[in-house]
Formats: C-alpha cells, structure tokens, sequence
C-alpha cells in the first residue's frame, strides 16, 4: 500500500440480503469512516420530480402512485420479473447515483484529510455500501472488500421482520445477482454477523481490529524502503 497522497482508503461490503453490510457499514461510520449508501443515494434520487418523471414516460404510469410518488412495489415487482424494465430503470438511476458517489469521493480526495480517521496520516476512511458490487463500476475501486457472513435462515428471519418477505422473495431477488459464493470468493476479508446475543459487540470488535490492521500496514507502507 503506497503512501496515499489524501487518497481516500475505501473498503466495500457485500454478501447476501438481510446479512448486515448497512449495520456493519454504521459500525465503521462510527469509527471514524465516511459510510457511501448507494441505496439512501438512489431512494433519494427516486424522489426527485425530474427522475419520477423520467422513469414514469419509460415504464408508464403504472408506476406513479396516486400522490405523484413512485410507486415503490410496482417498481420491485417490475425490477425482479422483466428484465427489459429492470435494465431501463437502472439506465436512469445508475448514472445519477454513480455521479453522486463520484462527487463524495473527489470531496474526500480534494480535501485530502480527514480529522476523525482512524488511519495513519489522517487518511480518509470509507465505505462503500453498494448492493450489486460486483457488476457495478466501483468493482475495482475498494482497497478492501469485507464479505459479511450470515446464514440464510438468519437473513429470511431479518428481512421477514423488517420488510415482509418470505423465503420465495429472498431466493428471487437474490437469484438475479452475483451468487454468494462467488461474493464470498472475491472479498479479502470476513465478518460473521449472526444474531444472538453480545454479537453486535462482537461484530464491532472484528471493525475494530481490521482497522487496527489497516493503520499497521499503511503506516509500514509508509517507511523508507518499504
């Protein structure tokens, strides 16, 4: 790891939905990280007239709610059954999200410190959570990629709770991205995430510790000779 200039240090997660990367992404906005939510960025994108506007002369007005919103199921529906929909919604919103995620990061870059980093020269820190990492145009940007590991029966329970879906949803939407396997595969580093009790604080001393890590080696990167 070469000595960074400002150059931002930027860690991804990924992993199976309902496996944690938005909680495990917070941990490390505690500690001091810049946390980029590709999600918040694009449901923020989604609220904007001009994109309702745009998506509703692509997909029709089916997708407009009575109140002039988008009409959020309609979309998912459509998202995960016709793939022509699926393709022309993210010729939409990908552009506009990739273009905000590029603004933070050159943000970040310009100012070229960062006061509350945890790193060695006061190095930005961020994370990136970007749902489809894999086949997205920030594949290669991560210095590191952190695989969250969470069973399967774990993550139907999450996303059961938390957005009412059943086993057959969870297959579906996952079956149209990148296998976990492979996921799993390309990331450099894993953090267990399984419910129970005292694992939250397990999960953050893991944070901890790879940040820990992180400051060792580039502040060794930084020695003469090194």
């Amino acid at each position: 790891m070469p000595a960074s200039d400002g150059e931002p240090f930027i860690v991804a997660v990924t992993g199976g939905i309902g496996c944690g990367k938005s909680t495990v992404a917070a941990i490390f906005g505690r500690l001091g990280g810049h946390v980029i939510d590709a999600d918040r960025i694009a449901h923020q994108e989604l609220a904007e007239s001009a994109v309702i506007e745009e998506i509703r002369e692509a997909l029709g007005d089916g997708v407009v709610a009575a109140d002039g919103s988008l009409d959020r199921a309609a979309i998912a529906r459509w998202a995960f059954s016709d793939e022509g929909r699926r393709r022309a919604l993210e010729a939409i919103i990908h552009p506009r999200v990739r273009a905000r995620i590029d603004k933070m990061l050159a943000e970040l870059r310009h100012k070229g410190s960062d006061e509350g980093s945890p790193l060695p020269e006061q190095r930005p820190l961020v994370l990136l959570d970007i749902p489809l990492l894999e086949t997205s145009s920030f594949r290669d940007a991560p210095h590191e990629v952190i695989f969250i590991e969470s069973s399967r029966v774990e993550r139907l329970g999450r996303v059961a709770k938390t957005r009412g879906w059943l086993g057959e949803e969870l297959d579906r939407r996952e079956a149209a991205q990148t296998p976990l396997e492979e996921k799993r595969r390309r990331a450099g580093t894993v953090i267990e995430n399984p419910d129970g009790e005292g694992s939250l604080e397990k999960v953050e001393a893991r944070c901890r510790q790879l940040i820990a890590d992180w400051a060792r080696r580039l502040a060794d990167s930084d020695e003469p000779g090194a």
